[in-house]
C-alpha cells in the first residue's frame, strides 16, 4: 500500500435489525415470483408448468422469520460490492477506508450485515415491486450517504431485476443478486444439469478466493463450459481450485463482444432452462458448496450441490486491480445495472 495513503473508517456491523417481513408476489401463467423486504430478495420462485403443477426452483425457507436468518444470502441483493475485498481496504483517492472483515481478514458482499441484512421499503406497482434503502456515510466501512433502489419486474418468461444508487461523497457500489437456482426442484442435485457460459477466462484466486491478478484461459480446464457441459462430468476433477472449495466458486470473464445470453442451465428431468444475461463484466459460479444439511422449505435439507447461483457481477477485488475495471460511484452521479432471468419449459 502507497504510504501517502491514509486509512480511515473501521468497518463494523451495522446496527440490530428491525423485524418487520413483509412479502409481495408478481405472477403470470408460468411464474409466481415472491419477493421479500429482508434484503430485497427473491423469497421464493415457483415454476407453473402446463399440466398444472407447480414447483420450487429457487432455495429458501418457510416462513420470513426463517428466511431473514439464513447464512447463505437467499435471493438477496448483496453490497455495496459484492464478492470479496482483500484485507478489506477500500482505496479512494489518497485514502484507504477500512471496511468490516467479515471473512476472516477480507470483505464479502458488504459485510456483516451490508444491503442483504437490511430491511428495505417496498412498493408494488403493477408487474413489479420497488425496493429502496438509505446507507449511511460509514456503513459497515464505506464512505457516502448511498441511496439505492432494485426493481424487479415479471414480463412473461423474463424477470428482470434494474439497480440504482446515487452517494452525496465517492464510493464503491457494485451488487448483485444472489438466488440459488434449484431447476430440478428442493432436494434435487445440480450434477446432472447442463451448464453453458459465454466466457472462455477465468479470474485466478488464492486459496482465501482473493484474485491473484492473472486473467487465465479455462480451455482445456474443467472450468470451460462454453459449450453445454453436465456440470457433474468436470466438477469433481482433480483440480486444487475445485477439491479445495468442494465444488465451483470462481468469476468468469465474460466476452466483450458478448451477443446473447452470459450463460444458462439446464435440467433434463424438469425440462426448465434458466437463461441470465445483465449488464456486468462477470459471472460468478458457485455451485453451493457450503451448504449444510439444515433444513429449508418444506422441511427439505440443502446439501452441498443442491442448487447454483451466476451472480452477475464486476470482478472480485476490482478495487486492487486497475485492469479489472472499476466499482467506482462518484458522489452526485448515478449508477445503473441490470440482470435479467428467462426461464422455460422445453419439455
Amino acid at each position: 500500500m502507497d504510504k501517502a495513503l491514509k486509512k480511515t473508517n473501521k468497518g463494523s456491523a451495522s446496527g440490530p435489525v428491525k423485524q418487520d417481513l413483509r412479502l409481495a408476489v408478481l405472477e403470470n401463467e408460468s411464474i409466481r415470483l415472491t419477493l421479500c423486504n429482508f434484503g430485497a430478495s427473491v423469497y421464493a420462485l415457483e415454476y407453473k408448468y402446463p399440466d398444472g403443477h407447480s414447483q420450487h426452483i429457487a432455495l429458501g425457507s418457510d416462513t420470513p422469520e426463517l428466511f431473514s436468518k439464513n447464512p447463505y444470502y437467499y435471493g438477496a441483493t448483496v453490497g455495496r460490492v459484492a464478492n470479496r475485498i482483500k484485507d478489506a481496504e477500500l482505496p479512494l483517492g489518497n485514502r484507504v477506508f477500512m471496511l468490516s472483515r467479515n471473512e476472516g481478514n477480507n470483505h464479502i458482499h458488504g459485510g456483516f450485515r451490508g444491503l442483504s441484512g437490511r430491511i428495505w421499503d417496498m412498493e408494488k406497482s403493477g408487474d413489479s415491486v420497488l425496493f429502496t434503502v438509505f446507507s449511511p456515510d460509514g456503513d459497515e466501512g464505506y464512505p457516502g450517504n448511498l441511496n439505492v433502489s432494485v426493481r424487479y419486474t415479471l414480463n412473461n418468461d423474463e424477470i428482470l431485476i434494474e439497480f440504482m444508487a446515487g452517494s452525496d461523497s465517492d464510493t464503491a457500489f457494485s451488487p448483485t443478486n444472489h438466488t440459488y437456482w434449484c431447476l430440478g426442484g428442493p432436494g434435487s442435485k445440480i450434477d446432472d444439469e447442463i451448464l453453458c457460459l459465454a466466457a472462455g477466462k477465468c479470474i485466478e484466486v488464492d486459496k482465501e478466493k482473493i484474485p491473484t491478478g492473472r486473467i487465465v484461459e479455462a480451455e482445456d480446464t474443467p472450468f470451460d463450459f462454453r459449450s453445454p457441459v453436465r456440470i457433474g462430468d468436470q466438477m469433481y476433477a482433480e483440480h486444487p481450485h475445485l477439491k479445495a472449495n468442494g465444488g465451483y466458486d470462481i468469476c468468469y470473464v465474460l466476452d466483450p463482444d458478448l451477443n446473447g445470453p452470459a450463460g444458462s442451465v439446464e435440467d433434463p428431468e424438469s425440462g426448465l432452462r434458466l437463461e441470465v444475461e445483465s449488464s456486468f463484466p462477470g459471472i460468478q459460479l458457485y455451485t453451493g458448496n457450503c451448504l449444510d444439511d439444515r433444513t429449508g422449505r418444506d422441511g427439505i435439507a440443502f446439501g452441498p450441490h443442491s442448487a447454483l447461483c451466476l451472480e452477475c457481477c464486476a470482478f472480485p477485488d476490482t478495487v486492487h486491480h486497475k485492469d479489472f475495471g472499476s466499482v467506482l460511484l462518484k458522489g452526485g452521479e448515478v449508477r445503473k445495472d441490470h440482470i435479467r432471468y428467462r426461464i422455460q419449459y422445453n419439455k
